[in-house]
C-alpha cells in the first residue's frame, strides 16, 4: 500500500515538472536581448542593426509579454560609412523597431495597429500577399522567433531624412583674392548624435569626404539632430582648445566667419556680445549642428582652419621665445618683490599695494597674486608650447632646431619652477592653450617637480656654453644653474653638488665687484640676466639710496656665479662630513671679505650652519631668494613669526578667481 502511495506521489512531482518544462518563465530582459543577438549575429546583412541591439537596454514591461523585433539589413542605413556600434545610440529610436507580444505571421492584418516600444503607432496595411507596417513592406515570415520573441526584416520603417549636402572650405588658404579660403576636397566630414559622442572618441554615426569640388551628400540619414566635424591633416572645424582629456565636454570657440584675423587664425564668435573674444565665449564642441528631417533637404558650409596657425620658420618660433624672455616681467618682478616683503629683507615703504605681504594680510583674491598665475598661464606658457609643438615638424637645421627646442623647455621649467617654489603642487599645461580645461587640477609638488626637472635637462643637455649677443638668452649653464635651485629646493644635496660642481670646474665665471650685477647685465659673474629681469626702474623705492646707498639699480639677474657658489657650500654643510667644511670656509670667506664681513671659522653643524645663513642673507639680498630660503631652512616661523607670519603662509593663496571657475583646485591650506 506505502509503496503504491508513493508511486503515485512521484508522478504527480512529475506531472508538475513537466507542465513547468512545457511553459517556461519569461526571460529577464537582459537575456532576452542577448538571446535575440546572438541569433543575430548569425545574419551577416544584420551585423548593423544587431550592434546597436545588442546594447538595448529593456525592463519588465517591456518583455512581460515577449516582444517582435523589426530588423534593418545594413542596406539600410545609407552608403556612407558608419560605426556598427553607434547606428541607433539613442534607445528611443532603436525601440521604435521593437513590438510588445510575440507575432505570428496571422497577426499582420489590414488596418491592425502595432504599438511600438517607443509609443510610436505601426499602422499594419495587408494588400494581397503585401503586407506593410508604418508604409513599409516587410516579410510575414518570421527570420527566427522563440517562445518570447519573433525577429521579422523590414527594410526602414521610419522614412530616411531629406539629402543632406554639406560643402567644406580650408580657410587656412584664406588670402585677400580668396575670401572663402579653398574648397576642400578629401576631408573627412562626421555626423554625431551628441557632442560627448564626438568629445569621449565615439565613432561618427556617418562619415564621408568631400569630393574634388569640396563637397559630400548624405542620403538616407535616419532624421534626428547631428553635430558636424569636418577635419582634413591639422585643419578643422573644432577650434578646441583643449584635448578632451577630462570627463567633461570639449570646450573652444566657435567660428564668427571665414576672414582671419591679423594672427591668421579664425575670427573667433562673440557668444555673449560683450564686444571681446575671451573665456567666457568658450562654448561645447562641435558647435555646428543641423536637424535631419524627412520634408526638408540640409544645405551647409563648413570652414574649417588652425586653433593656432602652425608657425612655420625659426623666426616665427624666436619670436614667440623673445615675447617671453620679456612677457615674464611681471612675474619676476612680483615674486621678487613678494619674496622681500614676506622676510626680514624689506618693507613695504612706499608701495602701499605691497603692504599685504609685508603684514602677511594677504588673501585669495589679491590682484597682484592673480596676475602671477595669469602672467604664467594664460600668456607665457601657452607661448612655449605654442613653439614646442611646431618645432619638431619644421624644415631647420637640426642644430637651429635643438636650441631653440631648448630654450623653450627651459623657459618653461623656469617658470614651474617658480611657481612650485611660492605656491606648491600646481597645474601642469603642456598643451597649446590659452586657458584650462574646465577639470584641471593642481599636481602634487612632486609631480611638478619631476616635469620642470626633465624640461631642464633636457634643455641643459643641447644648449650652448655661452651665446655672441650675450646673457640674455638660456646657455647650457643657466639651465644647469636653475637644476641646481629646484635641488636646493627638494633638498637633494647630492644632486646639488653635482650642478654647482659643473658649473665652478667650467671656468667660465668669476665673481666681479660686489652688486655690479645690478647694473650690468654682462659682468663676469652673470649667468643669466634675460630682459625680464631688467626691472630696477620700476622698484625704485624697492631698491632706493637706503637699501643700496652706493648702486642705482637697474636690473636684477635669475642666476650669478655668487649664488652658484652659495649653492654649493649649503650642499657641503649639509652632508654634516666636517671634512668639507675647510672647502665650504674658503668659499664663504671669499663671499664675505667681498661684502665687508670678517673671516668665518666653524668646526660643527650648528655654527657653519649660522655663518651659512647670515652670509647668504648679506650676499642675496633683496634678489628674491630670502624668503624661500627661510621657508626651506625652516626658519620662517622663528625669524619671521613676530611680524604676524603663520605656518600656512610658506605657500601663497590659489587665486580666488580661478577656484570659483575650476572646481577641481583646491586652495592651499590656511587660506
Amino acid at each position: 500500500m506505502k509503496k503504491t502511495y508513493w508511486i503515485v506521489c512521484l508522478c504527480m512531482i512529475l506531472s508538475v515538472a513537466c507542465k513547468k518544462n512545457d511553459n517556461p518563465q519569461p526571460a529577464s530582459p537582459d537575456g532576452l536581448t542577448k538571446t535575440i543577438s546572438s541569433q543575430l549575429a548569425k545574419t551577416d546583412s544584420l551585423s548593423s542593426f544587431n550592434a546597436s541591439f545588442s546594447l538595448a537596454v529593456l525592463n519588465e514591461s517591456d518583455i512581460s509579454a515577449g516582444i517582435t523585433v523589426f530588423a534593418l539589413p545594413n542596406s539600410a542605413f545609407g552608403s556612407s560609412t558608419f560605426s556598427p556600434g553607434s547606428i541607433l545610440p539613442d534607445s528611443s529610436l532603436l525601440k521604435d523597431y521593437m513590438v510588445k507580444g510575440v507575432l505570428k505571421s496571422s497577426d499582420f492584418t489590414n488596418n491592425k495597429s502595432l504599438m511600438a516600444l517607443s509609443g510610436k503607432t505601426l499602422p499594419v496595411t495587408v494588400n494581397g500577399d503585401t503586407v506593410r507596417v508604418n508604409g513599409v513592406i516587410i516579410n510575414p515570415t518570421a527570420i527566427f522567433s522563440g517562445p518570447n520573441y519573433a525577429v521579422y526584416g523590414a527594410r526602414q520603417l521610419f522614412r530616411a531624412a531629406a539629402p543632406i549636402l554639406i560643402t567644406v572650405w580650408d580657410a587656412s588658404k584664406w588670402a585677400a583674392g580668396k575670401p572663402n579660403g579653398e574648397l576642400s576636397a578629401q576631408a573627412s566630414v562626421s555626423l554625431y548624435r551628441t557632442q560627448d559622442d564626438y568629445t569621449t572618441g565615439k565613432t561618427a554615426l556617418y562619415s564621408a569626404p568631400t569630393g574634388p569640388d569640396g563637397t559630400v551628400v548624405f542620403n538616407n540619414v535616419v532624421p534626428g539632430h547631428y553635430y558636424v566635424a569636418a577635419a582634413k591633416g591639422g585643419v578643422s572645424t573644432v577650434l578646441g582648445i583643449y584635448s578632451g582629456d577630462c570627463s567633461g565636454p570639449r570646450l573652444g570657440y566657435a567660428i564668427a566667419g571665414i576672414q582671419l584675423d591679423p594672427n591668421g587664425n579664425f575670427t573667433r564668435l562673440d557668444v555673449n556680445g560683450d564686444g571681446m573674444i575671451n573665456s567666457q565665449d568658450i562654448v561645447t564642441l562641435p558647435f555646428e549642428n543641423f536637424s535631419a528631417a524627412q520634408a526638408q533637404p540640409v544645405t551647409l558650409t563648413l570652414s574649417m582652419g588652425y586653433v593656432y596657425k602652425p608657425l612655420q620658420t625659426a623666426a616665427d618660433v624666436q619670436a614667440k621665445l623673445d615675447a617671453v624672455y620679456s612677457g615674464l616681467r611681471p612675474t619676476y618682478e612680483n615674486l621678487l618683490l613678494i619674496d622681500g616683503l614676506m622676510s626680514d629683507d624689506a618693507g613695504c615703504e612706499t608701495s602701499n599695494s605691497y603692504c599685504v605681504f609685508d603684514n602677511y594680510t594677504f588673501t585669495s583674491s589679491d590682484n597682484t597674486i592673480n596676475s602671477i598665475w595669469s602672467n604664467a598661464y594664460f600668456t607665457n606658457l601657452p607661448l612655449l608650447n605654442y613653439a614646442l609643438r611646431d618645432l619638431p615638424g619644421m624644415n631647420i637645421p637640426d642644430d637651429q632646431k635643438k636650441d631653440l627646442t631648448a630654450q623653450a623647455k627651459g623657459l618653461r621649467g623656469y617658470i614651474y619652477l617658480e611657481l612650485l617654489t611660492y605656491f606648491g603642487g600646481v597645474p601642469i599645461q603642456t598643451e597649446l592653450t590659452s586657458g584650462f580645461a574646465s577639470c584641471i587640477s593642481r599636481k602634487t609638488s612632486q609631480e611638478v617637480y619631476d616635469a620642470l626637472t626633465a624640461d631642464l635637462s633636457a634643455a641643459a643637455a643641447d644648449l650652448p656654453v655661452t651665446r655672441p649677443e650675450g646673457k640674455q638668452a638660456l646657455t647650457k649653464y643657466a639651465a644647469i644653474g636653475l637644476l641646481a635651485k629646484a635641488a636646493l629646493f627638494k633638498k637633494d644635496f647630492t644632486s646639488l653638488a653635482t650642478y654647482t660642481s659643473q658649473i665652478i670646474s667650467s671656468g667660465a665665471y668669476t665673481l666681479a665687484a660686489v652688486n655690479s650685477w645690478l647694473t650690468d647685465a654682462g659682468t663676469s659673474e652673470t649667468i643669466w640676466a634675460p630682459d625680464f629681469s631688467r626691472i630696477g626702474s620700476t622698484t625704485a623705492w624697492y631698491y632706493n639710496s637706503t637699501a643700496f646707498p652706493t648702486t642705482t639699480v637697474s636690473l636684477c639677474p635669475v642666476l650669478r656665479y655668487g649664488e652658484i657658489l652659495l649653492m654649493s657650500v649649503e650642499a657641503q654643510v649639509a652632508s654634516g662630513n666636517p671634512s668639507n667644511y675647510v672647502l665650504a670656509a674658503q668659499t664663504i670667506n671669499t663671499l664675505r671679505a667681498r661684502n665687508g664681513l670678517l673671516p668665518a671659522v666653524f668646526t660643527t653643524p650648528t655654527a657653519a650652519f649660522n655663518v651659512y645663513t647670515a652670509t647668504s642673507q648679506k650676499e642675496l639680498y633683496r634678489q628674491g631668494d630670502r624668503f624661500a630660503n627661510l621657508v626651506r631652512w625652516t626658519t620662517d616661523q622663528s625669524v619671521l613669526g613676530p611680524g604676524g607670519y603663520h605656518p600656512y603662509n610658506s605657500l601663497l593663496p590659489i587665486p580666488q578667481s580661478l577656484l570659483n571657475g575650476y572646481p577641481n583646485l583646491v586652495q592651499n591650506p590656511g587660506y
